[in-house]
């Protein structure tokens, strides 16, 4: 019976630390895991300073005609996948391309600066489906920058962060898109123009 209790007392000894180690490393995990969740949670709801300077970047780009090109991509609603469309399904499944040759040129110009503004002050949000795509490029067709937008306009993804918008980016295309093509508007040489 002494050695029993012998063995017993030897094999919680031993035990002792393995389940302590355990133990420190689940509660290491687990804290790990909480301040993750809280500082995500906490980030929602607040603007980010990288995409405010984005923004900025963006229209001084413009104004200055460094964007050679704009692109509006466009899944229609109508369009069903198994799974939620992100950015990347978004470009190899779009149904709508719209290219914009020397944006400068346009009238609408002014309306899509006014609406990249809007993004400045966006708060966060979770991510969400798009449907929608802006996205400029330089004059060697390069790609600077890629704005992502759900049907409503109301999920932005622009600079990997999920935004909260008003709709105003979404507006602008579906109007810049209205006034080239289904009202007839005349197009100037390298306006808009429609891609397969």
């Amino acid at each position: 019976m002494q050695g029993d209790q012998n063995m017993y007392q030897l094999q919680s000894r031993n035990k002792s630390p393995k389940s302590t180690a355990g133990a420190k490393r689940c509660i290491g995990i687990a804290v790990l895991a909480l301040t993750c969740i809280l500082s995500t949670r906490a980030a929602f709801g607040r603007p980010l300073p990288d995409v405010a300077s984005k923004v900025d970047e963006v229209s001084t780009l413009m104004q200055n005609h460094q964007v050679a090109r704009i692109e509006i991509l466009h899944v229609p609603d109508s369009l069903l996948t198994r799974g939620r469309i992100t950015p990347v399904m978004l470009r190899s499944i779009s149904r709508v391309r719209v290219v914009v040759d020397n944006p400068w040129e346009s009238a609408s110009l002014e309306g899509l600066l006014a609406s990249l503004q809007q993004v400045k002050s966006a708060k966060t949000r979770e991510t969400g489906e798009v449907r929608w795509a802006i996205l400029f490029f330089d004059a060697t067709g390069k790609e600077t920058c890629a704005i992502y937008l759900g049907s409503d306009g109301s999920l932005g993804i622009f600079q990997d962060v999920s935004l909260s918008l008003h709709g105003a980016l979404l507006t602008w295309a579906k109007s810049f898109i209205k006034d080239a093509f289904l009202t007839g508007m005349p197009v100037a040489p390298g306006g808009p123009r429609a891609l397969p």
